[in-house]
């Protein structure tokens, strides 16, 4: 028989048979769980279940051991890197053995392995020597592969040949290129016709037209880095991925922050320095002007791809431009002209579309009808054309020599440790103490819990 309480106090006695089952408490109605004989002795007077108390571990280093297993830093205290693999303090303290280092290389008997479909123990397979074979004086000649090129590619950068610079106009003329351009042309195209609305006093429209010259500017800056740091040899679409951060407001930005630093002093000192006289005050500027024609390609390169303006320090400006040598003298003489041009088409195009439906501004300025629209769209169109150059050639000039330029915060080469005069040890002795992990302070003192298993190694 069974004797065991209910709940409620009543004693119940069921034959041994009905071990395991169910039965209902006439006095409460509960249901109960008839206990089988190995579990009467865990049952106390009351019918609950006795629980021992959970042994107590004495490890002074769990805690560090649980910070260094499940934190999400790759390196500890000392700078080092964290290794979750086992050592040989770990498998000794589980009951391992230390295999004799004379016995390591050997092949040793490990777990049995079994066919994953039909369950069948794996043995190997004896495979006797076949005894007419007989082995050739000379080895049989086999070809060989033909060695790779190493790969042209410095910090995950493609660097461009050497002869890249005679093939970007060529590039430039491809069918995706020139539908880029087309673009460019048509958003200067309806700036026209906003302008026009402007000049009929719709200027609600105002604040859209900016706007749409932001976009346009901010191309140019987006070819530079899609032709240098992504390594792409096609022009991007006028507004990329349209990332309003990515895409518009850092390259526009960019830009605009290039000009100012470069022809800033020039047109500030044309119009404070009133002191002066008119010819001196304008051949200051002039030259102020020439310096930053100069300068505006590796200011705007830096700025686009350096990522800090640290790098606007004039003596790292002189040595990118050194650094990039006769190629920089093709970029300077670029921007002289494809600038100009572009800014020249820009304004006249916009003159042209004010004057389509004002006569006071048509009247003002003057001038023929092919000029208004003919030279206007080709010399903008040669200005497009220019620009997508220079700035395809700046990416180029980024790519090839990007590792040398004097930037900060480009890379971080970490400094490893000196090797010690004794060389690293193979094996730590077994008698040696635990390895020193980082102690964690908690910040108030957690509850009791019961020990967990210890946690599965693997590389951080």
């Amino acid at each position: 028989m069974i004797d065991f309480p209910c709940l409620c106090g009543f004693k119940f006695s069921v034959p041994a048979d009905l071990a395991g089952g169910l039965i209902q408490c006439p006095q409460c109605k509960r249901l109960n769980d008839v206990p089988t004989l190995g579990e009467i002795s865990n049952l106390d007077g009351e019918g609950i279940y006795k629980l021992e108390p959970s042994p107590q571990r004495h490890e002074p280093q769990r805690l560090g051991e649980l910070f260094t297993a499940f934190t999400r830093q790759h390196f500890d205290a000392e700078g080092n890197p964290i290794d979750l693999r086992l050592t040989m303090q770990d498998v000794l303290r589980a009951g391992g053995e230390e295999v004799p280092l004379e016995l390591r290389d050997q092949v040793r008997p490990g777990a049995p392995r079994y066919d994953p479909i039909t369950g069948e123990l794996i043995r190997p397979i004896e495979v006797k020597p076949d005894q007419s074979y007989v082995s050739p004086k000379a080895p049989i000649p086999t070809a060989q592969l033909a060695p790779k090129p190493p790969p042209k590619a410095i910090d995950g950068i493609d660097l461009p040949d050497p002869l890249e610079l005679f093939r970007i106009p060529l590039r430039l003329l491809r069918p995706i290129n020139l539908l880029v351009m087309f673009f460019m042309l048509l958003g200067h195209l309806i700036a026209q016709f906003m302008l026009a609305a402007i000049a009929a006093f719709y200027w609600i429209l105002i604040p859209f037209w900016a706007m749409l010259h932001g976009v346009l500017i901010a191309h140019f800056g987006n070819v530079i880095d899609e032709t240098g740091p992504t390594s792409r040899d096609e022009l991007p679409a006028p507004l990329r991925s349209v990332s309003f951060q990515e895409d518009l407001f850092a390259p526009l930005v960019r830009i605009i922050a290039a000009l100012v630093v470069c022809y800033g002093p020039a047109l500030l000192l044309l119009l404070t320095a009133t002191d002066l006289p008119s010819q001196v005050r304008w051949v200051l500027s002039g030259c102020l002007a020439g310096a930053g024609t100069v300068f505006f390609p590796a200011v705007v390169l830096t700025l686009m791809t350096s990522g800090s303006v640290l790098n606007l320090r004039p003596d790292r400006l002189v040595r990118v431009m050194f650094i990039c040598g006769a190629e920089y003298l093709v970029a300077i003489i670029t921007w002289a002209i494809g600038g100009p041009l572009y800014l020249a088409g820009a304004l006249l195009v916009s003159a042209a579309g004010a004057g389509a439906l004002n006569e006071d501004v048509r009247q003002w300025l003057a001038l023929p009808s092919y000029i208004r629209w003919y030279v206007s769209w080709g010399v903008l169109a040669a200005g497009v054309y220019l620009l997508h150059l220079l700035c395809w050639h700046l990416g180029t000039l980024y790519r090839r020599h990007h590792f040398e330029f004097p930037w900060v915060f480009q890379r971080h080469i970490r400094q490893p440790r000196e090797t010690p005069p004794g060389g690293f040890p193979l094996s730590q002795p077994a008698a040696a103490g635990p390895t020193r992990l980082p102690q964690a302070t908690p910040a108030a003192q957690p509850a009791a819990v019961h020990p967990i298993d210890q946690p599965q190694s693997h590389i951080a």
